[in-house]
């Protein structure tokens, strides 16, 4: 199944999903703006409590991304969390990256 994590405990690859969503400024459909969503899994079969991110060592993170584009301004915001506090199902398309979730998507929206 494509839309199920692939990757559960293997050291050598990574998994990635990318969603692509437009919203309406203070829900007015004349205001659209285009956003998205990623989530990114790397070597999580190496199971390390904090991600390892840097170039020193092997690999091994999740990553949530959001962001927003449009002709004038453009953000996009990275939080990388450890393998251990991410919960993907590999049946379903079912993710839980780390705890802090509203606060990152509230940081990239509203600052």
């Amino acid at each position: 199944m494509m839309n199920a994590w692939q990757i559960k405990d293997t050291t050598d690859e990574y998994d990635w999903w990318w969603h692509n969503m437009t919203g309406f400024e203070n829900g007015d459909p004349s205001k659209p703006r285009s956003f998205f969503m990623e989530y990114f899994t790397i070597n999580p079969g190496i199971k390390s409590k904090k991600p390892i991110v840097g170039p020193t060592q092997t690999p091994c993170y999740a990553m949530m991304k959001v962001g927003f584009w449009d002709k004038n301004n453009s953000k996009q915001y990275n939080q990388f969390y450890s393998i251990l506090d991410t919960r993907i199902s590999t049946k379903t398309f079912n993710v839980k990256i780390g705890r802090e979730l509203k606060n990152v998507a509230r940081k990239i929206i509203f600052n």
